[in-house]
């Protein structure tokens, strides 16, 4: 029996599949988006760990602050000031819901 097949009966819940399309996308496994709590319109991010060549899914809730990180840019010296402290918080909210998964 072919590792694909014996993985597909695998009941376990720590392998999922799906096809690369030909454009290049995937459909996010059932499963998996039921872990994340992903829901249309959220981001799905994909992190690649080089030392470790694993790859660590998570994703970013439509309506969090991180999903509005860099999509207006900043305009003249006070707003920069105040554009710098809403990235600060949309890092450490990223950073931080990513330690919780």
């Amino acid at each position: 029996m072919s590792e694909y097949n014996k993985s597909k009966k695998d009941i376990s819940g720590k392998k999922s599949y799906s096809t690369l399309s030909s454009k290049n996308q995937i459909t996010v496994p059932s499963i998996i988006r039921e872990k994340l709590n992903a829901e249309p319109g959220d981001q799905v991010v994909f992190y690649y760990n080089e030392e470790s060549k694993e790859i660590t899914v998570s994703s970013i809730k439509k309506d969090s602050l991180l999903s509005l990180y860099g999509s207006m840019p900043p305009k003249g010296d006070k707003g920069m000031k105040d554009w710098d402290a809403i990235r600060k918080m949309a890092k450490n909210e990223y950073f931080n819901k990513e330690k919780n998964i």
